[in-house]
């Protein structure tokens, strides 16, 4: 069993932020809010400018920091949201693994439109909970054997 079979069996919590878009005034067909982009098995996606929310819609993509070593540092799958350079800037660029669809909206006008919701400051704490239990997880993951990684998983399974 390789590290993908594993990280796809982590337990996977409902994301607020996509019913929450889907709810909203935010329409994917205006290219001023929202791209759709395919990215093809190994190509890259690097942003110049601050300030994205990536949806992945379809497809696993690796994040890994931008230098020499090509550290993947996260594996983003279905349904996740990506706030790249939004709260803080990072060094991250995106490669895809397979065929990926994403949804690239401006982080700005998404917020701005999600702030009128009366539980947009629990979205906010939600998001950045889980950014930190996601990196914490999978860091911690690489310190692992495959083996022990197996069983950590099948533990958390059987709770």
């Amino acid at each position: 069993m390789d590290f993908l079979e594993i990280h796809s069996l982590l337990l996977r919590e409902p994301n607020l932020l996509l019913p929450l878009l889907d709810l909203s005034d935010i329409n994917k067909n205006n290219s001023n809010f929202c791209q759709i982009k395919v990215l093809k098995n190994h190509q890259n996606l690097a942003f110049t400018d601050s300030g994205k929310l990536i949806h992945v819609i379809k497809g696993k993509l690796l994040q890994q920091i931008s230098n020499s070593k090509q550290i993947v540092n996260a594996i983003w799958m279905e349904n996740d949201f990506i706030f790249h350079n939004v709260f803080q800037p990072n060094p991250y660029e995106y490669v895809a693994f397979g065929r990926v669809e994403l949804a690239i909206y401006d982080a700005k006008a998404v917020l701005q439109e999600l702030s009128g919701q009366p539980f947009f400051p629990d979205l906010l704490i939600d998001t950045l909970k889980r950014q930190e239990y996601q990196s914490y997880r999978y860091a911690r993951m690489l310190t692992k054997s495959v083996q022990e990684r197996v069983l950590e998983i099948t533990k958390l399974l059987s709770k």
